[in-house]
């Protein structure tokens, strides 16, 4: 990459950064709670500067934004209209009410799969495919969230 277009990129990324832990400090309702945003913007940046791509994302919806989402309703489930019961009886539960989304997804992949087939030779070039899956479902993902919130 030149220097051409480091330097600005750097600047960007620089300020992007610093308006990210504004905004934290903004939004934090406590010191501890600053502490833990910071560290997690933290370990997202350095996640994503020193993993290739595919795997900094792979990482990422595996072991970050999926587990905060079933936590999230997993806490759902335990409010009033929730499932009565041990959180043994909500987790199964909750995997129970989420099969038929998930089927339906991997349905997504598969179909598209089958339709590009020819085209998708490598692991690289399913990753892709993967990713534009990925993005398809973002929409319909951010307004069942919305709807939850």
């Amino acid at each position: 990459m030149s220097v051409w277009v480091a330097g600005p990129l750097a600047a960007v990324l620089g300020a992007a950064l610093a308006a990210c832990v504004v905004s934290a400090a903004r939004a934090a309702p406590g010191r501890s709670a600053l502490v833990i945003d910071l560290a997690e913007l933290g370990l997202l940046a350095a996640l994503f500067s020193l993993l290739p791509a595919y795997l900094a994302v792979g990482v990422y919806f595996t072991f970050w934004h999926s587990l905060r989402h079933l936590a999230r309703l997993l806490r759902l489930y335990g409010a009033g209209g929730g499932v009565p019961g041990g959180s043994a009886r909500r987790i199964r539960r909750l995997g129970t009410d989420l099969l038929p989304v998930t089927f339906a997804a991997l349905a997504l992949l598969a179909g598209f799969y089958l339709l590009n087939s020819s085209r998708v030779a490598t692991l690289e070039g399913f990753v892709a495919l993967y990713l534009v899956l990925l993005s398809a479902l973002t929409l319909p993902h951010a307004a069942v969230v919305a709807r939850i919130d």
